[in-house]
């Protein structure tokens, strides 16, 4: 694959604007589609919160929880986010008005290969950052564009990988930007609010109340989640200059 040089603005600005457009639906079939699929992982970390009177986040210190669990539930949310995400955006691209029916039916043929992709790149990534740093967040990028190979170029999923991979070679600081920077929205409320409302002088034991601005926190991760999907999905675009509504992409939507 040649090298093509990605313009960061540019992908953020049709980024915006798509989510701009399609908020609504996106909003609602999170709400209807991957809200349900993450609520055992919210419930789970607001009883380990109350519990131990130490805030979710602790849990990333725990490797073997994170591995066993977090690992595994959150590659099940993020897989359908990138589903949903994903598929809005193909549609938009060949110019197909949104249906309930060939949005299922693509759901379905979709989902297993894609939920498999996410849950290898999310072990892959976390080992990389708890062994070394720097792998997990080399892979970062590869991760995210894993999926929009397999879901835009109908790629396999070994295929896919080795995509991304030559795809990162040239863009790896463009493309890890595309990823982190609308996270650092949530990072910032991490640490300049959370942390303040879960100082030392607070105890979750005595007010349990504290651990709404975490699920409010976690909530809104998943909506800026989507933001980051579909950046990616531009970079793929841009990277395979796959700009054309009459691509042969059309065959997969049936």
């Amino acid at each position: 694959m040649a090298t093509i040089s990605l313009n960061w603005l540019h992908i953020q600005r049709s980024s915006f604007a798509f989510f701009k457009e399609n908020f609504k639906r996106l909003f609602t079939l999170y709400l209807l589609i991957c809200l349900p699929l993450h609520l055992p992982l919210l419930f789970y970390r607001g009883t380990h919160s109350y519990q131990t009177g130490h805030t979710f986040s602790a849990l990333l210190k725990n490797a073997r929880s994170t591995l066993l669990f977090e690992v595994p539930v959150n590659s099940l949310s993020i897989s359908v986010i990138m589903m949903v995400t994903l598929s809005l955006l193909m549609f938009q691209r060949e110019g197909i008005a949104f249906d309930a029916r060939r949005f299922k039916s693509f759901f379905i043929n979709k989902y297993g290969t894609v939920l498999l992709a996410v849950l290898i790149c999310n072990i892959l990534q976390y080992i990389g950052l708890v062994l070394l740093v720097i792998p997990g967040l080399y892979f970062m990028p590869v991760a995210a564009l894993v999926v929009p190979f397999m879901i835009f170029g109908g790629a396999k999923l070994f295929e896919a990988m080795n995509s991304a991979f030559s795809a990162v070679n040239g863009n790896w600081l463009i493309l890890f930007l595309l990823v982190i920077s609308p996270l650092l929205i949530i990072m910032g409320y991490e640490i300049l609010f959370l942390r303040l409302t879960h100082h030392s002088l607070f105890n979750l034991h005595d007010r349990p109340l504290l651990l709404i601005p975490e699920l409010i926190a976690d909530l809104f991760a998943q909506i800026v989640l989507m933001y980051v999907v579909i950046n990616m999905g531009y970079a793929y675009l841009s990277i395979t200059a796959n700009s054309a509504p009459e691509n042969a992409q059309v065959s997969r939507l049936s």
